[in-house]
């Protein structure tokens, strides 16, 4: 239900209820821009730093399906050497970048690095 009213929503709602109290509306709201070719990519880096685990993940799903896999090898780079970093963000680039057959992708939003 949240996902079809975000998909009638404008662009201006939807980025803000990405920034909703609710990490379910949230990161269905960033899964919804992120759909949107209008929204520029680093946008989604942001969230990365959000307090809450669930909508990091939601950011870092829509920087996996938009980046190759050089580019998000420069993000892990540059998300860890700048502090505060969360944990389930760095465990699932590295497990997307370097686990063996396809792993990481089938396993990004797992729930042991949320």
């Amino acid at each position: 239900l949240v996902n079809a009213a975000l998909g009638i929503a404008d662009l201006e709602l939807t980025k803000t209820l990405c920034d909703d109290a609710d990490p379910e509306i949230a990161a269905a709201a960033i899964g919804v821009m992120g759909q949107n070719d209008g929204v520029a990519t680093s946008e989604f880096e942001a969230y990365l730093r959000h307090a809450d685990g669930q909508t990091r993940l939601a950011g870092l799903a829509v920087l996996v399906s938009r980046l190759d896999r050089d580019e998000l090898a420069s993000l892990l780079d540059r998300y860890v050497a700048d502090s505060p970093y969360y944990y389930n963000v760095v465990a699932g680039l590295d497990r997307f970048l370097y686990a063996p057959g396809g792993i990481g992708r089938a396993r990004l939003l797992d729930d042991d690095v949320a």
